[in-house]
């Protein structure tokens, strides 16, 4: 019996696939508080307060600033540190969500980097200190939108219940 041309390329890409999905691994940070899922080609770096993914231009770091009354309070602290990194950075989106199984707000902004460069930042802050903050050339954005909330979804304090699906996002656009 002979297997079709057309047979044989099904195959191969089922195992291409099934090679890719099993790529992505979980990572946990130093003192494993949160663990996250982190996609084929991403890098990543670790210290005791931060941990970093990226892959070309973009970035994710997951951050935590204790001791913040809310998570407005926790935000503010994060785009403060930004600031510094990026310019002229102008609103896009901001709303509720929920990060790690928690309640969390965030907020999307266009600014440009030390290089004039336009960037999409993304940062999502919980009321208990944790930040998720990303960032990528606005011209890859829209390939990498998908990775990024991926990437977001999937990050899991370790001493909390997972939650049952990825959140829904309650925008209101500015």
């Amino acid at each position: 019996m002979s297997i079709s041309r057309d047979s044989r390329y099904v195959v191969l890409l089922l195992i291409v696939v099934s090679i890719c999905a099993s790529a992505e691994n979980v990572q946990s940070d130093p003192q494993h508080r949160f663990t996250i899922v982190v996609p084929l080609g991403w890098k990543v770096t670790t210290s005791a307060e931060t941990m970093k993914l990226t892959m070309g231009d973009s970035f994710i770091q997951i951050l935590h600033f204790p001791g913040q009354a809310s998570a407005m309070k926790v935000l503010q602290v994060a785009m403060s540190q930004a600031s510094e990194s990026f310019a002229g950075g102008q609103p896009l989106q901001q709303g509720e969500t929920a990060f790690g199984g928690e309640h969390a707000i965030f907020a999307n902004y266009a600014a440009y980097d030390d290089r004039s460069v336009s960037v999409y930042l993304r940062f999502v802050a919980t009321d208990s200190g944790w930040v998720f903050y990303a960032g990528s050339p606005q011209s890859g954005f829209t390939t990498l939108r998908e990775t990024f909330l991926k990437i977001e979804h999937s990050f899991q304090l370790t001493n909390a219940t997972p939650p049952n699906s990825a959140p829904v996002e309650n925008a209101s656009p500015k």
